[in-house]
């Protein structure tokens, strides 16, 4: 269907150290073979993502185990469920079991279209998002395997099923299908685009939708596929204009991350501080925390269109803040790749390199942006992410400033 390979999986190996501790699950794990015939799939599923996060690995046994998720999805009417954390885990922690075996990653595939367009009365549309949340990790893991063949199929049923996409988070997480090729194939990616002519009308669709991202990973995305396209000016349409707009695009794009984070951030403190507070009147003591003196969030109002989606499309209001919750917790559980790039700092350097190519760039700001665009764009190059707790390495943009000494008199 997507990639021309052998099927089967490979035989097992040795496992690294863990094969006495898996032995004994061994029996517990083969009831999966046969899922209809037992109701705790889930909790078999659920174990083995446990046991996943815990040692790294994925044993020899669990690689076995990966042959019975098609039927599992079965048994699931097309919602991916637990299985979703799952797969993610196998892509992430099982690389080197994937490239050995790229008909795994068709496999993957193939659930993930299904659970797109599952017509079951048990899927929400968080459900069938979740199918796209793994192409999207296809392409960041493994974006080098896919064929122009196979990634153009992929394409095309992600713009079949933009057509009847009715909310907005679902509209995004199609999207950002493209935005993650125009990160990993951004040559095959574009071309596809161009030669449907879809290229410019996609880019209108990224604009239209980028205000009502709620979640910091889709920002991210979206940032990091416009410093791609930055990148490779070659393959854009011969337009200074543009560039200049990409660059505009993502530099709000940033601030509205830091906003958004620091924001966020603040809201956990004062949570936290509560507690502290409460705890005081029990007799502990409070930790006052000082932040770097170096460091600063980029402060701004907040805006006030990022309060949440649109729930009108929805037929019925509580409806609506359910699946839009339930999205959102997709996408916290969500292991990517790219959550860990540090999109100010590419951004720095993406633009620099801009400068060096283009002489004439800053110019043609000055003459194309006003003056707050300019100074939002200084501010977003004089940033970068900052480790602000060593024990989860949590990280949160910050606008570094310059620190100056004192003339002796």
């Amino acid at each position: 269907f997507f990639f021309q390979a052998e099927d089967g999986i490979r035989d097992a190996q040795e496992s690294r150290g863990l094969g006495d501790v898996y032995k004994r699950q061994e029996p517990l794990f083969g009831m999966l073979a046969n899922p209809k015939t037992i109701d705790f799939d889930d909790d078999i599923l659920l174990l083995i993502n446990s046991l996943i996060r815990r040692t790294g690995a994925i044993t020899p046994i669990m690689r076995e185990l990966f042959g019975v998720f098609p039927k599992v999805f079965q048994k699931y009417r097309g919602v991916l469920g637990a299985l979703f954390t799952s797969i993610n885990l196998y892509l992430i922690r099982g690389e080197d079991f994937v490239r050995e075996k790229p008909a795994l990653l068709e496999t993957v595939l193939e659930i993930a279209v299904e659970a797109l367009f599952t017509k079951s009365k048990e899927a929400s549309e968080a459900d069938r998002a979740e199918g796209a949340l793994l192409i999207h990790l296809c392409l960041q893991k493994y974006g080098d395997l896919f064929n122009d063949a196979s990634l153009n199929k992929v394409y095309e049923l992600t713009l079949k099923r933009m057509e009847t996409a009715r909310v907005t988070f679902m509209k995004v997480r199609l999207i950002e299908v493209f935005a993650n090729g125009f990160i990993y194939r951004p040559a095959e990616t574009i071309a596809f685009l161009s030669k449907i002519q879809k290229f410019e009308p996609l880019l209108k669709e990224i604009t239209t939708n980028t205000k009502d991202l709620t979640h910091s990973y889709d920002k991210k995305v979206i940032i990091l596929a416009y410093i791609s396209l930055l990148r490779h000016p070659e393959l854009l349409p011969p337009s200074e204009s543009l560039v200049v707009k990409l660059i505009d695009e993502a530099a709000d794009l940033l601030r509205r991350q830091m906003m958004m984070e620091n924001e966020e951030a603040r809201a956990k403190k004062e949570e936290d501080d509560d507690y502290d507070d409460y705890d005081d009147d029990n007799g502990n003591q409070q930790n006052d925390g000082q932040g770097n003196v170096d460091e600063e969030p980029f402060e701004e109002e907040s805006p006030k269109e990022e309060e949440g989606e649109n729930e009108d499309e929805f037929e019925h209001p509580i409806m609506a803040k359910a699946t839009l919750a339930e999205a959102k917790v997709s996408l916290t559980m969500f292991v990517s790749p790219l959550k860990e790039s540090d999109e100010f700092a590419e951004f720095k350097e993406t633009f620099l390199a801009l400068k060096e190519k283009f002489p004439n760039l800053v110019d043609e700001l000055r003459r194309e942006l006003p003056p707050v665009k300019i100074d939002q764009l200084k501010h977003m190059l004089n940033s970068h992410r900052v480790v602000v707790d060593r024990r989860s390495n949590n990280t949160l943009p910050r606008r570094i400033l310059k620190v100056t000494t004192r003339k002796k008199a």
